[in-house]
């Protein structure tokens, strides 16, 4: 085929012509944005320091909305509260309107936020110096006019924490947002819900996001008498989850509550009563320390858990003391000390049988207490050893047995032998509980040489078992009584301690909601 002058001409106006279309298709849309841009912002002297209003009595009316994405921090040492969050931010400047017909049908486009118009919005209750807040690089724009955009940003800002009932407490803690400079004249805020979003939290470990309410409000500035500045609080309520706090202080703590009612059963020969007792009290210094740490230093209130540990302290510096009066009394003895015979039978032969304690060994020797008595009686009416029917070796060990079992006194007076009981009077006395009579046998002194010799050897067996087996029987009253009073204080320590626990830990009044 030969190729002519009149078809190079023809190819190359139609690839001209093809070339032309495609860049004018590819381009106008970008040339439409463009003639756009330089028209509302350029050729229209745009402003971006003046209010878009058309009458300066107008009054811009701000739509916010906040968006909580997360919890990052509560902070109960400095009172503050970080978290993340969109700003949901949308007001109207007549300044931009367009029509879409005359750029392509464009009726939104993306213009730096840096050429717009926008009020000067603070966190009032900002902790870390940076009140203005965050804006985004770029804002949506529409051509009725309307501006949106959604920054995010984390907000820090201070938050009384009432930490009365802590780790079961309850929080509610404000962020405030507001003009700094423009009055309700100039500048309203408007919100659009009356809830803070939550469609992308993401949850908390230790915090629970159980609620919110927001607040529009109205308020005079001190500095401006009569004119009104707009408030729009969103209070966030957010709800502790205690798991770690109860498995890592509340129930060590128990754990040493309940040694401490075994303090009361350790028995008090075993020498570790004082021992276990100051290490418990040591024990719970320490979790109180680390409370202290973790908690602020004030003193408008005493937190729940504090209010715990200080309750089980006093019980165990109680329980200290009442050892220490265990273990006085446990180490007592006839030489130094004498037991009122009514307080004996009270606690040993009734209170015991309550406390489930065991006295049968103090009721079979009470019995033979009794029996001896009777013996002793005997003995003691003779006027002379001569008148009983057994020999002289067994009326010399009778009189040893009966004044041993008696704790008599042996003592020479007026030229005879006189046997002088402790207790009451006769045997019918002996019924009711008492150990001893008060009865005197004078012995004369006309006995032959042999009835004066087995009285002298009575009188030294007497002397040489008095004092041990007496001793010894009154050293076992102490330490039965020394039993008596663990057994109580165990008793008053467990229902106390039971009865304060759920006191302090039932609190809060959320735990019934």
């Amino acid at each position: 085929m030969k190729i002519t002058k009149e078809t190079l001409s023809f190819y190359g106006i139609w690839f001209a012509i093809s070339i032309a279309i495609i860049f004018t298709t590819g381009t106008s849309g970008a040339t439409n944005e463009e003639r756009l841009h330089n028209d509302i912002f350029k050729r229209r002297d745009y402003k971006k320091f003046i209010r878009p209003v058309q009458n300066i009595s107008d009054t811009v009316h701000f739509n916010f909305t906040l968006s909580i994405t997360q919890i990052l921090d509560v902070d109960e040492k400095n009172q503050r509260l970080e978290v993340n969050a969109w700003l949901d931010q949308e007001w109207r400047d007549y300044r931009l309107e367009w029509n879409p017909d005359e750029y392509g049908g464009i009726d939104y486009t993306i213009v730096p936020f840096k050429w717009l118009w926008y009020p000067d919005l603070v966190l009032d209750n900002s902790i870390d110096g940076t009140y203005m807040l965050h804006t985004w690089k770029y804002a949506s724009l529409y051509s009725d006019g309307m501006i949106w955009m959604t920054p995010p940003g984390t907000l820090k800002s201070a938050c009384y924490l009432n930490i009365r009932y802590f780790p079961f407490d309850v929080q509610y803690c404000d962020l405030t947002f507001g003009p700094w400079e423009y009055s309700t004249e100039e500048v309203v805020l408007e919100n659009k819900t009356d809830k803070i979003i939550r469609e992308n939290y993401i949850e908390n470990v230790e915090w629970d996001f159980i609620d919110s309410t927001v607040v529009l409000r109205y308020e005079e500035d001190e500095c401006c008498p009569g004119e009104l500045y707009s408030i729009l609080t969103y209070t966030i309520v957010m709800k502790r989850r205690p798991l770690y706090y109860v498995i890592n202080i509340i129930l060590p703590g128990g754990f040493m509550a309940l040694l401490t009612i075994l303090v009361f059963y350790l028995p008090p020969e075993s020498g570790e009563k004082i021992s276990l007792t100051i290490s418990l009290l040591i024990a719970l210094s320490v979790f109180t320390l680390i409370i202290a740490d973790i908690m602020p230093p004030t003193s408008e209130t005493v937190p729940l858990i504090g209010q715990y540990f200080l309750f089980n302290m006093a019980m165990v510096t109680t329980s200290l003391c009442i050892s220490i009066v265990v273990l006085n009394i446990h180490n007592r003895n006839g030489k130094t000390h004498r037991m009122n015979p009514w307080f004996r039978k009270f606690l040993f032969f009734r209170l015991s049988k309550y406390l489930c304690i065991d006295n049968s060994w103090l009721q079979e020797n009470n019995k033979n207490d009794e029996e001896n008595s009777v013996k002793a009686d005997t003995v003691y009416r003779h006027s002379s050893l001569s008148e009983l029917d057994r020999g002289d070796f067994a009326v010399a060990d009778e009189i040893a047995c009966c004044l041993r079992k008696k704790r008599s006194k042996v003592r020479r007076n007026d030229g005879g032998i006189q046997l002088t009981q402790l207790g009451v009077k006769k045997s019918k006395y002996l019924a009711k509980g008492y150990r001893s009579m008060p009865e005197k046998s004078k012995i004369p002194n006309n006995l032959s040489f042999f009835e004066m010799e087995m009285l002298k050897h009575a009188q030294y067996l007497v002397n040489r078992l008095k004092p041990d087996e007496g001793e010894n029987a009154d050293a076992d009253d102490w330490r039965f009584l020394a039993i008596i009073v663990d057994r109580i204080f165990m008793i008053t320590f467990a229902v106390t301690i039971v009865i304060g626990t759920l006191a302090l830990l039932c609190q809060p009044p959320h735990l019934w909601n």
